[in-house]
């Protein structure tokens, strides 16, 4: 592949990382000023942002490979692997963090309006009446259904 194009990909890596980790920091900032809990390695923009990052300095170091002299090959083939392990570390951090997160919003309970009757107020006169009125609805209600289904 032409090393030009392969250094503007790694230019383009780089931009989209530091562009995507600095909106990254500016939203902690404002989550933490906001008292919300914000923790950096929960950050999906923070840690896509690093990950960005790291493969546009691995392809700067694909590049630079062939100009290594040989008896630092052994040291920067370490290097490249030690980038290259942290570059999968923080991709699988996305991707689970990323199938997580959907989850966690559907999981999240609704709040549920609870509209409780004071019964201790009302007399059992009172309370006898109320369900007579309930019992009276549900069998007009159940007459209704029985003439709709009838003219059906």
């Amino acid at each position: 592949m032409d090393p030009r194009l392969l250094a503007v990909i790694g230019v383009l890596f780089l931009g989209i990382g530091f562009f995507t980790v600095s909106l990254a920091r500016k939203r902690l900032q404002q989550a933490r000023a906001l008292g919300q809990p914000a923790i950096w390695y929960k950050n999906l923009g923070l840690l896509t942002g690093f990950e960005y990052m790291l493969l546009g300095v691995i392809v700067f170091l694909n590049l630079v490979s062939g100009w290594i002299p040989a008896q630092f090959k052994p040291g920067f083939a370490i290097f490249y692997t030690a980038i290259l392990f942290l570059t999968i570390i923080f991709l699988l951090a996305v991707v689970f963090i990323g199938l997580r997160r959907p989850r966690q919003t559907r999981q999240t309970p609704q709040p549920v309006s609870h509209t409780e009757a004071n019964t201790d107020t009302q007399s059992s006169e009172e309370r006898a009446a109320e369900l007579q009125r309930k019992r009276e609805r549900r069998q007009k209600a159940a007459a209704a259904r029985r003439r709709h289904a009838g003219r059906a």
